[in-house]
């Protein structure tokens, strides 16, 4: 949620251009800063919301604003730089827990099958993958560190929809499955997915 609504370049050009062109007209005036406002809370206690989201660059100008001066720029500049250093920690901190669970297996936890765990980590990194933004450092974080759960990702994808992959085609893919239940299973999956939500 960092990467698509707290950075207002990603937020202007992703989340609201999407929702502003998708929504019929009296709902796309306000749903998409609500959902901000609502990702907000759960972003601001972990140190990933700045006060530079909440800048308004498409503001009108009034005769007497202040001009911005190179010291303005410089904080932003700093500003930035702790922002992302802060989300790639983050992000960092939870593929480094994933990595392990994953190993050199097709699907966590040495499965034959993808499992829910799979799909929904899947998910989160295909949109951090694919996402077109302007300002996206766990792009190349995935690239550059994580290289086999980027690969899980695509083979997860491409299990759930063979008509999108040309490796598949001929062959029928096997059924999405869940876990058994199994109360470590699901703990470490709703964690997950609480922490990854907070970085996307």
């Amino acid at each position: 949620n960092s990467v698509l609504y707290a950075d207002p370049d990603n937020y202007r050009e992703g989340i609201h251009a999407i929702l502003s062109t998708k929504l019929p007209i009296p709902t796309r005036y306000y749903l998409s800063r609500r959902l901000r406002e609502q990702v907000r809370a759960s972003l601001e206690p972990a140190g990933l919301w700045t006060s530079r989201a909440d800048e308004d660059d498409d503001a009108p100008k009034r005769p007497f604003d202040k001009v911005k001066t190179i010291v303005d720029d410089k904080d932003k500049i700093f500003d930035d730089a702790f922002t992302k250093e802060k989300l790639l920690d983050k992000a960092r901190e939870i593929f480094d827990v994933l990595n392990p669970l994953l190993g050199h297996a097709s699907f966590f936890f040495e499965s034959k099958e993808p499992s829910s765990l799979d799909c929904q980590i899947a998910s989160c990194v295909l949109i951090l993958e694919n996402a077109k933004l302007p300002k996206n450092p766990l792009h190349t974080l995935l690239h550059d560190s994580y290289p086999h759960i980027l690969e899980h990702a695509q083979r997860t994808m491409s299990l759930a929809f063979p008509q999108l992959s040309s490796d598949q085609q001929g062959n029928s893919a096997p059924k999405v499955s869940t876990l058994p239940h199994a109360n470590v299973v699901v703990q470490i999956g709703r964690a997950m997915r609480r922490v990854a939500q907070s970085i996307l």
